[in-house]
């Protein structure tokens, strides 16, 4: 064997020898580092929160990642202050908080998850952030002669910016993913767009030429829905008031329409159900059915409602009126309570809405003998409080929308001043040509009026 051969069988001896030793001094370096993660207890190595949104729907998350698989976190561990009902869940790194209730906006919360461990063991640890939600603000549609728009208000008033403008803007919902719009073309057919953070415009896809009408979002921001008219062909329209179905994170989708089965496919009012693939309708015939896009079957008849006021955020239960009056349709088994009973001094219940935290926001109509209308008045109703008048309304004002703010500290009043002169416009979702919104605080006595309907806090069309 030749000198190179010993010299070259040598530096390869030498080199596995070093190779094995670096490699032998990573395994060491790697289990003694991770000996000393498990010692030292998890830690937070990223929290992911949206403030913001969190604000507006309910089942926002707080998710705490840390360096090491966990074990299983209870309820028990976890503190939110001020306090807000939630729910908890863990894998692998993850600890999940979500929030069973929109937050308060202008807010500070902390929240603090005591005595966490690896899933390993060692050590516990103690994770906390704290979440600043910003002050509330609202957009709005209002309509000139000229062109409509949209705009961004905070509440007192004091900034606005418009945010789209169009000739004709038939109806918008706001979402944390943008504004989904309603257009009316020069022909009378309508048109969906989605205008974005950036102001970018996307079309959405319909059905095809036609109309459509209660535009709806889904508490997620993503799915929306309405009900969708063809043109009239001798007369009568292929599809009358039926529901399809979209998403704002496929616009260009092809819509889909919702199966009832041998129900009444003409529909006249509907509502998504929080925390569900489900819907809340009624019928043509006032029929109101619950049905599920994603699963099989025929949908659940709950009985006879001519309007939904109201789906809650917090239970499955949603508000109805009927013949009766504003009803609480429990949406597992259909049963009834009254929303509330008439009442001397205000007359006769006309519509209810849950107000998170709150209670019942119910609107009186008081009637004379002769049926004139002698006062309208919006009340706040909860367990073992005193009712509470929130809004008084002129009689020669009309009230077209009462919705509650998320947070449950504000409530929106549309209203239609001086009614008998304030004429109709020619929109497909007509409107008197005068329309204002007073916001109300539940915190205070401060009152704003702004121009304009359809606040962003409602989640249906007025009716």
């Amino acid at each position: 064997m030749s000198t190179d051969e010993h010299a070259g069988t040598g530096r390869g001896k030498r080199f596995l020898l070093v190779y094995a030793a670096v490699l032998a001094g990573i395994l060491v370096a790697s289990t003694a580092a991770a000996g000393a993660s498990v010692a030292a207890g998890p830690r937070v190595s990223a929290v992911l929160s949206d403030p913001a949104a969190a604000t507006t729907v309910s089942g926002s998350r707080v998710i705490f990642t840390a360096n090491q698989a966990l074990a299983e976190v209870s309820a028990t561990q976890v503190e939110i202050e001020p306090e807000v009902p939630f729910t908890v869940d863990t894998a692998g790194r993850d600890v999940g908080v979500r929030l069973a209730e929109p937050l308060q906006d202008g807010t500070r919360y902390t929240l603090t998850i005591s005595d966490v461990v690896g899933r390993s063991g060692g050590p516990s640890s103690t994770f906390s952030t704290s979440l600043e939600t910003p002050r509330a603000e609202a957009f709005l549609l209002e309509r000139s002669p000229d062109d409509d728009r949209i705009y961004r208000t905070t509440l007192d008033g004091a900034t606005e910016e418009t945010v789209f403008e169009h000739p004709r803007i038939e109806d918008f919902r706001s979402s944390p993913r943008g504004l989904v719009v309603a257009l009316r073309t020069e022909q009378g057919d309508s048109e969906l767009v989605v205008v974005r953070e950036d102001g970018r415009v996307d079309e959405v896809r319909l059905p095809a030429v036609g109309r459509l009408a209660r535009l709806q979002l889904s508490d997620s921001g993503d799915r929306f829905a309405y009900t969708w008219t063809d043109p009239s062909v001798e007369g009568i329209p292929v599809r009358d008031s039926v529901v399809f179905l979209g998403s704002i994170s496929a616009p260009d989708a092809k819509p889909e329409q919702l199966d009832l089965g041998t129900s009444d496919p003409r529909i006249d009012d509907f509502r998504f159900v929080q925390g569900t693939t489900s819907l809340l309708l009624v019928t043509r015939g006032d029929d109101l059915l619950l049905a599920d896009p994603v699963a099989e079957g025929e949908p659940v008849t709950l009985g006879k409602a001519s309007i939904i006021d109201d789906v809650s955020r917090t239970e499955a239960v949603a508000y109805v009126r009927t013949a009766e009056g504003p009803q609480i349709v429990d949406l597992r088994d259909g049963s009834r309570t009254p929303a509330a009973g008439a009442d001397p001094q205000f007359g006769q219940p006309f519509a209810a809405e849950e107000v998170t935290g709150n209670g019942t926001l119910l609107t009186y109509l008081r009637l004379s003998d002769s049926g004139e209308l002698e006062g309208q008045t919006v009340v706040m109703r909860a367990p073992s409080v005193d009712s509470r008048v929130i809004a008084e309304v002129a009689t020669t004002d009309a009230i077209l929308q009462v919705c509650a703010a998320p947070s449950g500290r504000w409530v929106g009043v549309v209203v239609a001043p001086d009614i008998a002169a304030n004429p109709l416009d020619d929109a497909i979702l007509a409107m008197p040509e005068t329309v204002e919104t007073r916001i109300f605080s539940l915190e205070s006595d401060d009152t704003q009026v702004m121009p304009g309907l359809a606040i962003s806090w409602c989640r249906a069309p007025a009716s």
